[in-house]
């Protein structure tokens, strides 16, 4: 209860915080694999996408297996997690005639109890740490991450070496046939002819 106290003074979020991209995990299973992704700039929960590898499973089991990898995320990560599961096709695993829903969302409430519902829930039900930079960042210590002006420097990096490749494939498709164009039509001036 005391650490909870401690993180109650890094709710919501800060106006003048930067905004902050994790990069997602990948955990291949036997029979699924999963890929979850820590909350993107201003969303309350991550993401977590089971991907059913065989060719088929009964929804039961689907359930079974998103309940599962739940729990294992949650005692991660403590963060809200919407789950959903993707048959081998890349489609959404259709759920609702089980659990009245595809989606599963989990997260510690204010008394420490894991909640874990088959809905969608509205923004106002999520505990608002999600939001937080200074807790993610404590939360995720072991995920790289990039803020908004790493990125946007990373990108004008990018695009400098965009454009010096540009100008090394001009160099070398037109200044470099130019340059020996050149220097034949030089030789060929400079040759003494010889009479008809």
């Amino acid at each position: 209860m005391r650490a909870h106290r401690v993180e109650e003074g890094l709710l919501g979020s800060q106006p003048d915080q930067e905004d902050i991209y994790f990069q997602s995990l990948k955990e291949i299973r036997t029979g699924y694999f999963v890929e979850y992704m820590p909350p993107r700039p201003h969303f309350q929960y991550a993401t977590l996408q089971v991907v059913i590898t065989r060719d088929s499973i009964e929804e039961k089991k689907v359930c079974e297996i998103m309940e599962a990898e739940l729990a294992i995320w949650l005692r991660r990560y403590r963060v809200p997690v919407m789950v959903s599961a993707f048959d081998n096709a890349g489609e959404l695993v259709n759920l609702e005639s089980i659990q009245g829903c595809n989606f599963l969302i989990g997260y510690q409430d204010e008394s420490e109890n894991k909640v874990r519902e088959w809905r969608v829930i509205k923004n106002e039900e999520l505990p608002k740490y999600a939001l937080n930079e200074a807790y993610l960042k404590k939360v995720y210590l072991d995920i790289p991450h990039k803020t908004d002006s790493q990125l946007q420097s990373s990108m004008k990096q990018q695009g400098t070496n965009v454009q010096r490749g540009l100008w090394i494939i001009i160099f070398w498709v037109s200044v470099i046939p130019a340059a020996f164009a050149i220097t034949a039509w030089r030789s060929e001036k400079r040759a003494p002819s010889l009479p008809l």
